[in-house]
This record gives structure tokens, sequence and C-alpha cells, in this order.
């Protein structure tokens, strides 16, 4: 009886914090997104992925390449070694759906000395429209991403 106890008691945080049941109304829960054509706006990215996670987290991962001299690739017109380097930078924040718009809290970083702050999304099938802003610009810019079925 004591180990069964024991047993149910340890069981108790592992289903409080999992997440493997769905979200009902939540068209958002625990998908993937992805674009590699970003707009053009104040920030320099190569592309964009939202991830929403459980317990309504989201995680943002802009990926942009800088071209930093390293000792891979000669180029022929000067002899110097150049090679692009993947950086990634890594944002979380929260989310609220709303039907099939879904706004964010939280959600912002500073790229390029400006701060970025994406505030809601909206959702028409497998294209996923993600709002964003910039300190610097009046203008509101759109990132067109699409569902990924698995990680690359």
């Amino acid at each position: 009886m004591k180990r069964l106890f024991i047993s149910y008691v340890a069981l108790i945080p592992m289903l409080a914090t999992s997440c493997i049941f769905d979200a009902p109304g939540d068209d958002f829960y625990r998908t993937l997104w992805k674009s590699e054509e970003v707009s053009q706006g104040p920030i320099e990215v190569s592309s964009i992925s939202l991830e929403f996670l459980c317990n309504g987290g989201a995680l943002v991962n802009l990926i942009s390449f800088s071209d930093e001299s390293l000792d891979s690739i000669e180029s022929p017109d000067s002899g110097q070694s150049m090679q692009a380097a993947k950086v990634t930078r890594t944002i979380t924040g929260t989310y609220f759906p709303d039907g099939s718009r879904v706004v964010f809290d939280r959600l912002s970083t500073v790229v390029q000395g400006n701060e970025v702050i994406f505030t809601e999304a909206h959702r028409s099938g497998d294209t996923l429209f993600l709002l964003w802003n910039s300190e610097n610009s009046d203008a509101q810019f759109t990132t067109v991403l699409h569902r990924k079925s698995s990680y690359d």
C-alpha cells in the first residue's frame, strides 16, 4: 500500500505539467511555422520560425547570416577567406488564441539596434500571417509563414 501511495504522489507533478492533451479551441497549439521569405523591413533576417508550445508559450527563431571572416572558403577575387556565419536568435513569450487569430505578450527582442515586437498572427489553413513592428518605424510589417509537419 505504501509503495502504491508513493507511486501516485510521484505521478501527480508529472501529470500536472504534461502537455499530452489537446487544447480545445486553440488552432495554434503545438504547431510549427517557418518562412524563408522575410518581408523587407528595418531588420535583416534570412528566415523566421514560430512555434506554439504547451501552456500558451510561443518561441520565435530569427535566423540571419553575417559575413564574418572565417578560415574556410577562399574568395577568388581577394584571396581572403570568407563564409557566411549563421546566427540564430531565440525569443520566448506567451500567446492568447482567439479563433484564427492569436495575440502575443512579451514577444520582442532587439535586432540591429531596433526593438522588434511581434504583436499578433492570423491563420488561414496552413498559412500564417505574422504581424510585427519596430520602434524605429510607424509601419506594421507582415511575414508569411507556412506550417511545417516536422522539424528540419
